[in-house]
């Protein structure tokens, strides 16, 4: 009876649902198979002794591997049933159930991936080394913060060691010209930062930590003839959370004992009260981030914890980069990848880098708000505004060290980028228009602006753009999937989003956190630095079942 409109097509999708729901059931009972068979369940997998279990990693590959498998014929079942003609609920029940499947597929995949080439990266193959950097958002950087103090960490069949933090300045200063950017497009964009000191205190400008890495690996290898094979970065936020799981720490060197509420405050605030040299504040932060790294290390961490230590790292905090292709290719598929991409539809993103030469961007309020309204013709017209907000206090202490600059005023370069498909068509500063000059980076085009931002005051940037093919369907119905990236910020960036559908258009479902406002929908929060919202629309039912009707007919009723 499939080809019985509203008879034979509600039946067909209720059973795809439930052989969806079958197969993903599976997927579970294979994972928690696999995982009985590890010694402590997933406590089992975090560190013990100073060593994580890397044959734990590579046992529980391969049912990962078979548990995404299964999730991907779920979704097959759901999308190969009837998608028009159905009752609403059951309508809502598929749509939402294709979209759930389809994220958990790829949790899935990129999980197996990641825990096949694991053991590898941490050494299983013999000695690994990376560049450890400590990122301080206080002073912000494309990637979340500014690289003050760097280590060496060797990973050896899982057990890891750290060398001694540094300053970067110990690093020589190279030329740019001599040694430029891993890519035409980063040289021409971020080389221009580099002169002088600025060779490595700018080398993460871009948003992209990928091509951030490979710079610092082509220039570490430059200045000191070593090959390293990757490159990790955590900022304070991720110590804290670290320190929160393990206890107070001792930082060597320094004496000072810290617990989970001191340590963001310590590094970007009484570090500067303490020591004058930027170089020992620096050795400070890398001090901090050894002595919390060994700490947890030598802990055995409870399910809870090591879920706690992945939430820093899907909130931007921890990124890491590997020269093997293959565990590159799992890591950018994750939020630790830190790659600027999206899944296709809409996308905004905002990305700022400290100009003032100070910290204040640890006082600073960011504020993003995007405004999109979706044209019958695919097209979406966006208004992208961003506000920063120097909230310093009087005796902050930190003065701004860019000439020009009134004490605890900041500056910032701030660059808007919205999808491959856009055209930026305005930009103001202050409410004033400015010519619109920018680039493209990684196929995304982005306005970039200069602003000065005295204490106790706010800068207002905003962009207007058309983006083609923004959202896909026809007259019967479409979705509209937007991706907000932002950066990892000690003060939470707080994000807005309105949606209008098309024309003749209702949402009638939408993400989890997308409210109903008028004819669209709304999003208010603190999401971290990746949000991703889908809307679907339909028009008005009598409408909407005559235009299904119409898809219905054109459609063969036997194939050949």
């Amino acid at each position: 009876l499939s080809w019985v409109p509203l008879l034979g097509r509600t039946p067909d999708a209720a059973a795809a649902l439930a052989e969806a729901a079958g197969e993903t059931a599976m997927a579970g009972e294979i994972l928690s198979g696999a995982l009985e068979g590890i010694p402590g369940g997933i406590a089992g997998l975090g560190p013990r002794d100073g060593r994580l279990p890397i044959e734990a990693y590579a046992r529980l590959a391969e049912p990962a591997r078979r548990a995404a498998g299964l999730v991907a014929e779920a979704i097959g079942e759901v999308r190969a049933s009837a998608a028009h003609l159905l009752p609403g609920p059951l309508a809502r029940a598929r749509r939402e159930a294709e979209e759930q499947l389809a994220a958990l597929r790829r949790s899935l995949a990129s999980a197996a991936g990641l825990l096949r080439r694991l053991p590898s990266f941490l050494g299983a193959d013999g000695p690994r080394r990376y560049f450890l950097g400590a990122q301080n958002p206080a002073e912000l950087r494309g990637t979340g913060g500014l690289i003050g103090a760097y280590a060496i960490l060797t990973a050896d069949a899982g057990r890891l060691t750290l060398s001694g933090f540094r300053p970067v300045q110990r690093l020589p200063d190279l030329d740019p010209r001599a040694v430029p950017g891993p890519t035409e497009e980063y040289a021409a964009l971020y080389d221009p930062f580099r002169e002088g000191n600025g060779f490595w205190l700018n080398i993460n400008m871009t948003p992209d930590f990928p091509t951030a890495a490979r710079a610092i690996l082509e220039a570490y290898r430059a200045a000191t003839g070593e090959r390293l094979d990757g490159v990790i970065t955590a900022d304070p936020v991720a110590l804290e959370a670290l320190v929160r799981l393990t206890g107070p720490v001792t930082v060597p060197r320094v004496g000072v004992r810290l617990g989970a509420e001191d340590v963001v405050d310590f590094l970007a605030v009484e570090a500067r009260r303490l020591f004058d040299g930027q170089t020992v504040r620096k050795v400070t932060l890398g001090d901090v981030a050894g002595a919390v790294l060994a700490r947890f290390l030598a802990s055995r961490p409870s399910p809870d914890a090591l879920a706690t230590v992945a939430e820093v790292a899907a909130g931007g905090h921890l990124h890491a980069f590997s020269t093997d292709p293959g565990m590159q290719a799992a890591l950018e598929r994750t939020p630790v990848g830190g790659a600027l991409r999206a899944r296709g539809g809409d996308l905004v993103a905002v990305v700022q880098n400290n100009a003032g030469g100070n910290k204040l961007d640890l006082y600073q309020e960011t504020e993003v708000s995007y405004r999109v309204a979706l044209a019958a013709d695919g097209t979406a017209r966006g208004r992208l505004a961003v506000t920063l907000a120097n909230d310093a206090p009087r005796d902050a202490p930190t003065t701004s060290v860019a000439p020009g600059l009134a004490p605890r005023e900041n500056a910032a370069i701030v660059q808007l980028y919205c999808a491959p498909t856009c055209r930026p068509l305005g930009f103001e500063a202050a409410g004033e228009p400015q010519p619109v000059a920018g680039g493209v980076e990684r196929g995304f085009p982005f306005v970039r602006g200069y602003v000065r931002i005295p204490r106790g005051e706010a800068a207002r940037l905003a962009v207007s753009s058309a983006t083609s093919g923004a959202w896909s369907g026809d007259g019967t119905g479409g979705s509209y999937r937007l991706t907000v990236l932002t950066q990892p910020t000690i003060r939470p960036v707080r994000v807005r989003v309105e949606i209008a559908p098309p024309p003749g258009m209702r949402v009638v479902s939408a993400s989890p956190g997308l409210r109903p406002e008028g004819d669209g929908v709304r999003y208010e929060g603190t999401p971290g630095p990746l949000l991703e919202l889908e809307v679907w629309f339909a028009p008005p039912l009598p409408l909407r079942l005559w235009r299904e009707l119409l898809e219905f007919l054109r459609t063969p009723v036997f194939g050949g």
